[in-house]
Formats: C-alpha cells, structure tokens, sequence
C-alpha cells in the first residue's frame, strides 16, 4: 500500500487525483499500479465532486484489475439482481416468471472485485430456436447491469467477452436507441447482424453466427416470417 510519502514521489497532480486517493493504489514489484474496487469508488467521488472544467480523466501508469466471474445459482440472488436492472431501467418492464431463472432457460453471471459484487448479466437459451440448422448450443444476451459507481470502466465488455467465450453467446437484445447510440461499441464486441423483431428491439448476432441466422429465417414458416422473433 503507498504512503504519502510514496504518493508524492509518483505526482499524484499529474494524475489527477489527491494524496487520499493513492492511498488506495496497490503497488506489485515491478512497480505497476493497480486500481481496487475501494480506489475507483474514490477517484469517482472525487471526479464528482470536481468542477466540470476539471477535466479528471483515468490516470495513466495503471492497471485495471481484472473482475471475477461467478455465475449465480440462488434464486433469491438473481431476483436481487433483476430489481436493480429494473430500477435503473428507462422503461418497462415485468418481473421474470420463477419458471425463467432455469438454468435451463436462463443463466446469471456477476462480476467482482474483491468481495463487492459490481454487476451482472444474464443470459436465455435460444437453442431449440436453431436446432435444425446448427449443432452447438445458441445463447442470448438479455440484460446487462453494472452499479453506477463502477461504470465506463470496462466492466460490461468484460462480462460479455466472459458470456461469449464461455456460454455459448451469439446474441444481445437490445433497445433501438441503445443500439443506435453504441453501435460502434456492440461492433467492437463483435455484434454485426441485426435484426428488428416484431416489439421493435434489435437481436444483434455475432458477425460469424450470420449465415446461419440466414439459413433458420430461409427455413421459418410464413407465420414465423410475420413474427421474426418466433423466426430468431
């Protein structure tokens, strides 16, 4: 843990943020910077807290410490989850039926660091959607939440990048607005192939999993073509 002392020799000015806050910077031997959880919760009070002309950015020379991702399996844990999506959510939106925290039908991850649990994301099991036309397992992205606190630090990306990899992710479901504003984002992460369904969101698919969205729209029935989230 640095001193003051220690603090100073680094110029905490140059890196735009007080004495106090290095105190929670963890140094490792070869001298890189780590951010914990307890110093992102104050650096942001301090950015806050500042004058908007400040101009407080995140500090250069440091290192993001990597979240851990615990899947969750109480049920009274993913309905605490589900309300802070719901509270922090612009618009409407039901309660989940029991029925649908199923593993089987939907999955939840949460991200920590340390032991503060930061944010989750939770998703549905599209498989039987695509039996005939792919072999694997097809998973979608249904929501995503992170506490305020620990925003714009990554945190998302990494929850998604964890899904993709591991859970057989191969779409998100979004909001036109949201997917118009990030669309540069939902790219990077790899998210190419839209399509609007019959409520007006967007399924957004892997840029690698297009053609066999193609292939299961060239086999839906008329009726599922009228309703293109039925189809996909």
């Amino acid at each position: 843990m640095l001193t003051k002392n220690s603090a100073v020799q680094l110029n905490a000015v140059n890196h735009a943020i007080s004495l106090d806050q290095f105190n929670y910077l963890q140094v490792t031997p070869n001298n890189t910077l780590l951010r914990t959880s307890e110093w992102y919760a104050g650096f942001n009070k301090l950015r806050q807290q500042s004058a908007p002309d400040a101009k407080l950015g995140h500090p250069q020379g440091t290192a993001f410490v990597e979240p851990e991702i615990q899947e969750v399996t109480k049920l009274a844990n993913k309905q605490k989850w589900m309300q802070c999506f719901k509270k922090a959510y612009s618009g409407e939106i039901k309660d989940l039926k029991i029925k649908l925290y199923d593993p089987e039908i939907s999955r939840m991850f949460i991200a920590k660091l340390g032991n503060k649990e930061i944010g989750f994301i939770r998703i549905t099991n599209y498989t039987d959607r695509f039996e005939e036309v792919y072999d694997g397992e097809v998973w979608n992205i249904a929501e995503i939440y992170v506490k305020p606190a620990y925003r714009s630090q990554g945190i998302s990306s990494r929850l998604i990048h964890y899904v993709s990899r591991c859970c057989h992710v191969k779409s998100i479901l979004l909001e036109p607005e949201r997917y118009e504003e990030n669309r540069y984002y939902f790219n990077r992460q790899g998210f190419t192939f839209s399509l609007e369904t019959q409520d007006g969101l967007f399924r957004v698919y892997l840029d690698h999993f297009k053609n066999i969205v193609l292939r299961r729209l060239a086999l839906a029935s008329p009726r599922e073509i009228l309703n293109v989230e039925q189809a996909i």
